[in-house]
């Protein structure tokens, strides 16, 4: 900033104005500071191109939903120079774990992803008891990550709004029995499935 030529603006607008010549100084330092600290427009990173690898997923009503826990499986098994099958195993038997831990009362941290836990919820109908219900918190570093690199147009309010009511315990009372360690179980015997599928298909 030249402090000369803004002395000399702040001189010419104060003789303008009939101000003192400092005050007309402070108001333009303070207007020029302020347009040096606006933010330039936030360039987004683009989406990475990974493989979603041969590994399906169930429960799934059109496959296209399943293709980002399928990249993110494939990119796991990637780097740890494992199957999709080992891979894709490991998977179902760590989400059982997190679910049990939670469910008996625990709280489950993952570095730099959140916390997973059971939240007690009070119904605002009277006479009705509290519940224990599951709760997940994202992380600072998780959700600087999703602020500064997903743009305000890529996110997905309406799917999920539509997952949180269609797995309301209310909208589907006939399945009060199941549970995550039952869905892990159909998952694995999908997965064996595939398995056998590829090993006979290689052999022909």
């Amino acid at each position: 900033m030249n402090t000369v030529l803004l002395q000399a603006v702040a001189q010419h607008a104060a003789a303008r104005l009939g101000l003192r010549t400092c005050d007309a100084e402070r108001v333009l330092r303070d207007a020029l500071s302020q347009l040096l600290r606006a933010e330039e427009p936030r360039v987004y990173p683009q989406p990475e191109e990974r493989s979603a690898g041969y590994i399906k997923i169930p429960f799934n009503s059109k496959s296209e939903q399943s293709l980002p826990l399928r990249r993110a499986l494939t990119y796991s098994a990637d780097q740890m120079c494992m199957g999709q099958y080992q891979a894709a195993m490991v998977l179902t038997f760590f989400i059982r774990g997190v679910a049990d831990e939670v469910s008996w009362g625990r709280v489950v941290r993952i570095p730099g992803l959140g916390m997973f836990g059971p939240w007690r919820w009070a119904s605002p109908k009277k006479g009705l008891p509290d519940i224990a219900t599951p709760r997940f918190i994202p992380a600072r570093p998780f959700r600087n990550q999703v602020r500064h690199m997903c743009p305000p147009d890529r996110t997905q309010n309406e799917a999920l709004e539509t997952y949180r009511r269609s797995h309301n315990l209310a909208s589907k009372p006939n399945r009060y029995a199941a549970s995550t360690a039952g869905a892990m179980r159909a998952w694995q015997k999908h997965i064996n499935k595939q398995a056998k599928y590829d090993v006979r298909a290689g052999d022909d």
